[in-house]
């Protein structure tokens, strides 16, 4: 377990951290070591991402390979998202301090003391998720980047690229109009996704 505060190996049932004081009771009530909460806000933000970019692709190239309707045309076109994702992030996260997937799912990413990532912290760290835990969406190879990562996430209690940076990941309780909120935009993505398969094949 980690402090919060300053980033610090603590006691699994310390009440206050050993170096900065800070009270870790409160903490406890949201756990720190939330997998699954941290995959849906980076894929609500590749959907985010996606969306608008298929937007402008339909506009600008609408012939484009990334648009052809087969697999292999998407599984590129998810490869794209995610790399021009590590540059829109950390531009995001050094402005702003967030992005649209962790805003909706109350998660923050910051340095020891609390405060806003670098651009350059920032460029590293989503360099790292692409590569490291998303296998740079290369289907196989991120299953297996993604289930070494959740590995080390639930053992560590932190992942090698947040350790390595010495940053913070903390999450807050989601509450339930940001679950529903969540779960509508999903459903409107799948939609759009389900509209635009029956476009291409009624030739429209």
């Amino acid at each position: 377990m980690y402090c919060p505060n300053c980033g610090k190996e603590v006691e699994e049932d310390a009440r206050f951290c050993g170096y900065c004081g800070y009270e870790l009771v409160k903490e406890k009530e949201v756990s720190k070591v939330r997998p699954w909460v941290r995959f849906f806000a980076r894929y609500t933000d590749y959907m985010i991402g996606g969306i608008i970019l298929a937007i402008i692709l339909g506009i600008v190239a609408p012939d484009s390979i990334f648009l052809a309707p087969n697999r292999a045309s998407e599984i590129l076109f998810t490869m794209l998202i995610m790399f021009i994702w590590i540059f829109v992030e950390a531009v995001l996260l050094s402005t702003w301090g967030t992005t649209p997937g962790k805003w909706l799912l109350k998660t923050t990413v910051s340095s020891q003391t609390g405060e806003k990532l670098t651009f350059s912290s920032a460029l590293n760290r989503s360099f790292s998720v692409w590569l490291k835990g998303f296998g740079m969406g290369i289907p196989l190879v991120s299953l297996i980047t993604l289930s070494l990562a959740y590995d080390k996430l639930t053992h560590n209690g932190i992942t090698t690229w947040d350790a390595k940076g010495g940053l913070m990941v903390s999450h807050e309780k989601i509450g339930a109009l940001r679950v529903i909120l969540t779960v509508l935009l999903w459903i409107g993505f799948v939609f759009l996704i389900v509209l635009g398969t029956m476009a291409e094949k009624s030739g429209w």
